[in-house]
């Protein structure tokens, strides 16, 4: 697998909610032809780990969560510039330092977060991240933990069908 950057040019389009790019054969056929490909992406001046995923026709598809849509501003329709290589450390987020140390206070609690998606790490680290002041941040890592330790949520399947 090449692992040189490689850009396209793509339009937005909605996918119920969810805003996503197809990525183009040329650079799907590099990747290669597994169902979930970790890559990191730069559009515009936002940059974002995530995957991409197998479409029907064979390609793959890229979902641009909102971090990736905000640096200028794009939605549905808007022709944008992508940036992406494959990521080496897969689809797995750091675990900031001081995440990492009130886990470890924690019995059971990395195990805990281990057992859930690497999404849901990613989603968590970001929410973590989010706070500009000391005291929010370890706020938020007070309440990660007691989140972690309750386990994922349970899904109702309400609406689906």
């Amino acid at each position: 697998m090449k692992t040189d950057a490689m850009t396209f040019e793509a339009r937005i389009y909605r996918v119920g909610q969810l805003r996503c790019v197809d990525v183009p054969e040329r650079v799907s056929e590099t990747l290669g032809s597994a169902s979930r490909i970790p890559v990191q992406v730069r559009i515009g001046g936002s940059d974002g780990q995530t995957n991409l995923v197998r479409a029907r026709n064979g390609g793959h598809r890229l979902y641009l969560a909102a971090e990736l849509r905000r640096r200028p501003p794009v939605d549905s329709g808007d022709r944008v510039r992508v940036r992406l290589r494959p990521d080496p450390r897969g689809a797995e987020p750091e675990l900031p330092a001081d995440l990492l140390t009130a886990l470890r206070r924690v019995p059971g609690c990395m195990a805990a977060l281990r057992s859930r998606s690497p999404a849901d790490r990613r989603q968590l680290v970001r929410w973590i991240d989010q706070p500009k002041s000391a005291i929010a941040r370890e706020h938020r890592i007070e309440k990660a933990l007691r989140i972690i330790q309750r386990g994922p949520a349970k899904r109702s399947g309400r609406g689906r069908g």
